[in-house]
């Protein structure tokens, strides 16, 4: 055959080159919650996340055997972990929230998968000091994608819940001091904080007094309230956008001051739209800053503003 008889292709037409400017999206986007809860045994974390809509649950069987809740099967090894976070994500279900309890419960089935279950995490030739929870932390960030993945393309809120454990706050300019922080490697619990919206403490709410008398001594005295403290402290880890420092351990407390938040950041949005820009990016760029007061800094904006009337 003589090739130069063939038909010759027609060069591909290149779709055209949309201007990305031309096709933002503005405003707060719409999504579910991301949550990362954590106190002592026996607070109330998982009746809190019960209260979420529609909740699943993976994790041991046996922390929610008083609730009346769905359970997928208790996982027995690091795989099934990624394989039934596949399944929430690909099969049809009406589940709305996913539920991870205990967070560190799944911990020994991730540094098992890394050692292979024949040594401890930093035990071995290959696992030295610190190189096996850097393994570890590769296999926590895959199912940290997954996790991303069912609440984004499943529109699913997540709830972890760990367990609280007491360690040594690191302080640079001075000595170290005892925090509250959730029981897990150092390396996973910061790729977590940092992914969810709210890391929040429960707790039993103590009070400080002063002693009567002759004791000068501050005790603290339980009330019994059950809390959930939003804003980070020297005792406690915590960050949230825009919630109260402390509410009661309701899942509908959290929806509820969920909502504010979102109707302080939209009046937020209308009072810096005519502003002058410098102090309206600053005022931004504020309203995005953990632990921030959003109704404070609503007020600080609508004061700077009628003065400029």
């Amino acid at each position: 055959m003589n090739i130069s008889t063939l038909a010759k292709p027609s060069a591909p037409v290149l779709p055209a080159r949309q201007n990305a400017l031309s096709h933002l999206r503005k405003g707060r986007i719409s999504a579910p919650l991301r949550v990362l809860c954590y106190g002592a045994e026996g607070v109330g974390k998982s009746t809190f996340a019960a209260g979420a809509p529609r909740p699943l649950w993976l994790g041991a069987e046996g922390g929610t055997g008083h609730l009346d809740v769905d359970r997928l099967p208790e996982p027995k090894a690091w795989a099934d972990v990624l394989s039934s976070l596949s399944d929430v994500r690909r099969e049809g279900h009406d589940y709305r929230t996913l539920v991870v309890d205990p967070l560190g419960w799944l911990e020994p089935l991730c540094w098992a998968q890394v050692t292979g279950g024949k040594c401890g995490i930093d035990e071995g030739k290959d696992f030295g000091w610190g190189k096996g929870y850097l393994a570890a932390l590769q296999l926590w960030r895959a199912m940290i994608a997954e996790l991303d993945a069912i609440w984004t393309e499943r529109s699913m809120a997540i709830v972890l819940l760990a367990h609280a454990t007491i360690e040594q706050h690191p302080n640079p300019v001075g000595p170290s001091w005892p925090m509250y922080q959730p029981a897990l490697q150092k390396l996973p619990r910061g790729s977590f904080a940092q992914w969810v919206d709210h890391v929040l403490f429960a707790q039993v709410e103590t009070v400080a007094l002063k002693g009567e008398g002759q004791d000068k001594r501050t005790l603290g005295q339980v009330t019994g309230v059950r809390v959930l403290h939003a804003a980070p402290s020297g005792g406690w880890l915590a960050k949230s956008r825009g919630l109260p420092d402390v509410m009661p351990l309701a899942w509908s407390s959290l929806v509820e001051a969920e909502d504010r938040a979102t109707a302080m950041r939209a009046e937020l949005a209308e009072l810096l739209a005519d502003m002058p820009e410098d102090y309206a990016s600053r005022a931004r760029v504020a309203a995005t800053q953990p632990g921030v007061s959003l109704e404070e800094l609503v007020n600080k904006v609508r004061t700077k503003k009628e003065s400029m009337k």
